[in-house]
């Protein structure tokens, strides 16, 4: 009960100098307890049993300073002197019981300021103890010693122990009286001392001890037990304060009675035996004392204790991650914790005081129901309600708030709740992009094309999408709870009698299971669709299977696709035959049977003749209609054994099963040259087509694909080498010359590189005008080893290797390093002519070397002529006048060689930008005895003349060859019978102007 009003710290001590008037009191207190004491019970010259003024003294000392002491002490020696003054003692007597008591009050003063620990009486028995041996037992001892022996010097013939005893149980009654209650003035302070005795319970409990105590000594036999026996019920009740209380009005009862002879005390013999009664007092007096002090210390120390628990909850509370607040029954924020603080943004200040209303409020959104609205003005506990918090800076938190009610006994309505946030902004949040993600995944594997069904761990539906519910005809409400295999109904396509059980498998193994390839659903409806799939198992965090997931997808027409697709990849896209990849799988499967059959089969390379004539001149779409009516033609005249194959272009191979010889296959292929020969419609024109065929026989002309091919490959070259339209059959010595053709092409390479490759100058001859018009540059080729090899053995091997482009640059070097060797030719008026190659016709670097030739060499453009096949022009029509343009452009000369050999009419030479013609000497030698050459060199004369064109006649030999151009209207010649080809640097300058006589051969 005292701990409840003891400060935290120790009161406060009195001012060092005491005033007059603080000295007059304690004077005045000192001697009104005297003269009480010795009014009460003291007869004159005797000894008072009951002495207060002793302990009140030691009191005030010990609330002040020692250096204030003496002033007390003569305050305290003057009280006792003038109170025995007063009281009808003489001086001397008077004077004698001065020193006995300022000794007792000095001695009890330092002891207990030396020794005890006063302010801890009230609450600690030891302490108490402590004090009672130091003031009670030692200090009232040396008084009542000092006092006895003085009043024995003054009074021989009196009992010196029986003063000594009456004086001492005095003394020590009156600290028992006094000293608690100054104890507590002085541990609590005046005025809480004063309110710790004035509390509610401490009058009935004065009252009850001074009505027992009173009836005790009056009437009850052994008075002391009852008397202690109340004391302590009262110290129960009431603490310390009530035991103080207690034990001067149990002394001042028993010497109120004993005053008034209503105790009658025992008899009691010997020393002092007057006093011994007041020591059974004394005891009961204590008793209640120490029970007091022994209930104060365990209540301090339970109040400590819990004080240090507050503490710690403060503590635990204050800096707890939780967002913890309290608050009273109006709602006012009563604490909050640092993590509520921290995590709204707010300073302590702010918000303590503050009703929460201010902070928190209901959230619309999240209350799930509206009963839940009067449950925070009824007192219960709330759990988890949906409240929107505002933070300092003003933005809105989602919180749930849990919130309990502590309540008061005897009250229905609790006095303050304490109550904790939870933050959910990032979990709502999150919780809302999972839903919307579940939503998306929902969605996503209904809306996907392909089929997705789950299972439990039993392989029971538990979802099943849209394509699914399409492919099995099964909606998810009807397949749920169902087992797979009802709802799927797998089979494999050659065996429709096995049913398929993937997720079966996949459940009993742990591992996923992949359908076969050949697997089909049969529909509910009885569709059924190619299917393919993979059934996966599904394991939880701790890796137990829960369930399957099976995807699968329809690929009925990607099956057929790929069946289509692989058509096109082993069949030609034009004509439907076979292509390389399975002639070549054929050929292989072919050399295989023959092997093991001992019989024999053919190979055939197949060409259209003309074929890029035919298709530039009537356009593509005559030409492919062409290759269609060709291959249906060849497929047509073969067995189902046979093969017809479409490389590319007009290229056809040809598998002959079953062949007995070469006779065999000449007669096979002189069926289907037959058979293409004969007139084909395009649209509304009738063409006629020829082939050119190699063939090669296995296992004599090779054992292998590869070998059969290149060895067909090269009769197709000898054919088409001997004319077209024809058949040739593979000889060993094809080989030989391919081999040699391949070794040109390698030394031709070479030689380029070197000075083997040279030019000749062969001159045309102007007949009429009797002059030298041009020289034709001619190329020679003398290898380091062998004979010279000619223009028309070589170029062929360089056009076939691809080495014509570069060659026709080694040529144009070499006419460059002429005209810088030769000035006076540069200078002259005669036209130097160059044979120019189809591919350098089309080359688009062409013209740039042509105009590099003419800016180095300084040659004026006109006259440098160049000369391009008919046959060559006539390859590509449209493309060789592009490229004749852009050459024209230039300024120099362009001439059509070999003409009359290139199967093209007379009139395509208006389209094309040339300014020359040179007759074919396949013409001119036999004009003399054929008279269709004649009239054919007639023709191409007149029509040369018709538009505006030169003629020049090639290979003129004889004088009769001579006379017959000269009547047709030709007198531009070249020919052995007037220069033979002959190096450059030998080559005579004639002059530009020089008349030819009639002996032609002058001029050689």
């Amino acid at each position: 009960m005292i701990a409840r009003l003891m400060p935290e710290q120790p009161a406060a001590t009195p001012p060092g100098r005491p005033a007059l008037w603080s000295l007059l009191l304690w004077g005045l207190l000192s001697l009104l307890a005297a003269l009480g004491c010795i009014m009460l019970m003291r007869q004159p010259g005797s000894i008072a049993p009951l002495w207060l003024s002793n302990t009140l003294i030691v009191c005030a000392m010990l609330a002040y300073t020692p250096r204030h002491w003496p002033t007390l002490l003569v305050a305290h020696g003057l009280a006792v002197l003038g109170a025995n003054m007063l009281t009808g003692g003489t001086a001397t007597m008077a004077l004698a019981f001065v020193p006995g008591n300022v000794l007792e009050a000095w001695m009890g003063a330092w002891l207990l300021r030396r020794h005890g620990n006063v302010r801890s009486v009230i609450h600690e028995p030891n302490a108490l103890l402590q004090a009672l041996l130091l003031g009670p037992a030692l200090a009232a001892g040396l008084g009542a010693l000092a006092g006895s022996i003085t009043l024995f010097m003054l009074a021989p013939a009196g009992d010196l122990l029986g003063i000594f005893t009456t004086w001492w149980l005095g003394s020590a009654l009156g600290w028992v009286c006094v000293f608690p209650l100054g104890v507590l003035a002085l541990a609590l302070g005046p005025r809480q001392a004063l309110q710790a005795c004035l509390q509610t319970l401490q009058l009935p409990l004065a009252l009850l001890v001074a009505g027992v105590t009173l009836l005790a000594f009056s009437s009850l036999p052994y008075p002391y037990v009852y008397v202690a026996a109340i004391g302590m019920l009262a110290a129960y009740c009431g603490g310390f304060a009530s035991a103080s209380l207690a034990a001067p009005i149990t002394v001042a009862a028993c010497f109120g009675l004993i005053s008034r002879g209503l105790m009658v005390l025992p008899p009691q013999t010997g020393p002092g035996a007057d006093a011994l009664h007041l020591l059974p007092l004394l005891l009961a007096v204590l008793s209640p004392l120490l029970l007091g002090a022994a209930l104060e210390q365990s209540r301090r120390r339970n109040a400590e204790q819990l004080a240090r628990r507050e503490a710690r909850y403060r503590s635990l509370y204050t800096r707890a991650p939780t967002l913890l607040h309290s608050t009273d029954v109006e709602g006012r924020l009563l604490s909050v914790s640092s993590a509520w603080l921290q995590h709204f943004g707010y300073r302590e200040s702010e918000v303590l005081g503050r009703k929460i209303s201010d902070f928190i409020s209901l959230d619309p959104q999240g209350l799930a129901s509206p009963e839940l609205l009067p449950v925070l003005t009824a007192g219960e506990p709330v759990e988890d309600l949906p409240m929107l918090a505002r933070r300092a800076d003003g933005k809105l938190r989602r919180v749930r708030l849990s919130m309990v009610w502590e309540e008061d006994a005897g009250r229905e309505q609790g006095l303050c709740s304490m109550a904790s946030l939870r933050d959910v902004t990032e979990e709502q949040a999150l919780l809302k992009r999972l839903d919307e993600e579940r939503q998306l995944l929902q969605i996503t594997l209904t809306s996907i094309a392909d089929g997705v069904l789950s299972t439990d761990e039993q392989g029971r539906i538990i979802f099943i999408n849209r394509s699914a519910s399409r492919l099995s005809g099964w909606d998810m409400n009807a397949a749920a709870g169902h087992a797979v295999t009802e709802v799927l109904n797998l089979r494999a396509a050659h065996d429709k009698t096995r049913a398929l059980d993937p997720v079966g498998s996949c459940l009993a193994t742990g591992r996923m299971e992949t359908l076969p390839p050949d697997c089909v659903l049969q529909a509910r409806d009885g569709h059924s669709y190619a299917m393919t799939g993979s059934a996966s198992p599904i394991h939880d965090a701790t890796g137990h299977l829960r369930g399957v997931v099976m995807v699968f997808q329809d690929v009925s027409r990607a099956r057929e696709d790929a069946r289509r697709l692989n058509h096109m990849a082993h069949h030609d896209a034009l004509t439907g035959l076979p292509n390389r990849v399975l002639l070549m799988d054929r050929i292989e499967q072919a050399c295989s049977s023959a092997a093991r059959k001992g019989q024999g089969f053919a190979i055939g390379f197949v060409d259209l003749d003309h074929f890029k004539l035919i298709n530039d001149t009537l356009g593509h779409a005559m030409g492919d209609q062409l290759l269609q009516l060709v291959a249906q033609r060849l497929s047509g005249e073969l067995r189902s054994t046979d093969t017809v194959c479409r490389l590319g272009g007009d290229e056809f191979v040809l598998l002959l099963s079953e062949v007995q010889g070469p006779e065999h296959a000449a007669r096979v292929a002189e069926k289907l040259l037959r058979q293409v020969a004969e007139p084909i419609a395009l649209g509304a024109r009738q063409v006629t087509a020829s082939l050119s065929m190699g063939l090669a026989l296995y296992p004599d002309d090779g054992q292998s694909a590869e070998e059969l091919m290149k060895h067909a490959d090269m009769a197709l070259y000898r054919a088409k080498q001997l004319g077209r339209n024809r058949y040739c059959l593979y000889d060993p010595a094809m080989a030989a010359t391919a081999v040699q053709r391949l070794q040109m092409a390698q030394l031709l390479r070479q030689d380029m590189e070197g000075e083997r490759l040279y030019l000749m100058l062969q001159a045309q001859v102007d007949i009429e005008g009797g002059r030298h018009v041009a020289a034709e540059a001619l190329l020679r080729w003398a290898p380091a080893s062998g004979p010279e090899i000619g223009p028309a053995e070589f170029i062929p091997v360089a056009e076939e290797s691809g080495l014509m482009l570069s060659l026709g640059r080694h040529v144009l070097q070499l006419v460059a390093r002429l005209l810088s060797e030769r000035r006076d030719l540069l200078e002259s008026e005669l036209r130097l002519a160059i044979n120019v190659s189809p591919q350098q016709l089309v080359d688009a670097r062409f013209p740039e070397d042509v105009q590099r030739l003419l800016r180095e060499t300084g040659l004026p453009p006109p006259r440098l002529e160049l000369e391009i096949t008919e046959s060559a022009l006539m390859g590509s029509p449209e493309e060789s006048r592009r490229a004749l343009l852009q050459l024209k452009s230039l300024g120099v000369r362009l001439a059509v060689d070999d003409f009359g050999t290139g199967y093209s009419s007379l009139s395509h030479l208006k389209h094309f930008p040339v300014d020359a013609v040179k007759i074919d000497r396949s013409f001119v030698q036999d004009l003399d005895r054929n008279a269709g050459d004649r009239a054919l060199v007639r023709a191409i004369i007149a029509m040369a003349a018709s538009l505006g064109l030169e003629c020049v006649a090639e290979g003129v030999e004889t004088e009769s060859q001579v006379q017959l151009l000269r009547e047709m209207g030709c007198h531009l010649m070249q020919g052995y019978l007037f220069a033979h080809p002959m190096p450059y640097n030998e080559m005579p300058l004639w002059p530009s102007l020089r008349r030819i006589e009639p002996e032609y051969r002058r001029l050689h």
